[in-house]
């Protein structure tokens, strides 16, 4: 299994990513691509995160070395 980093972009320099284990990038995006609405995920720290997909404004994928 390989790791990922999904970060999701707001406005201005705000952030959230986390990571996910998965084969292929290609199964990143399409898990990226068949969120709908909420999405809610704790990151490694135990941080609790909720938001809609319409406050995003970028979803960027990077290989977590």
């Amino acid at each position: 299994m390989a790791k990922f980093q999904v970060i999701y972009f707001f406005e201005k320099d705000f952030s959230v990513s986390r990571l996910v284990e998965v084969e292929t990038v290609s199964e990143v995006i399409q898990n990226v691509k068949d969120q709908d609405g909420m999405i809610e995920f704790t990151d490694s720290e135990d941080t609790f995160h909720r938001f809609h997909l319409d406050n995003i404004k970028l979803v960027s994928i990077k290989t977590d070395n």
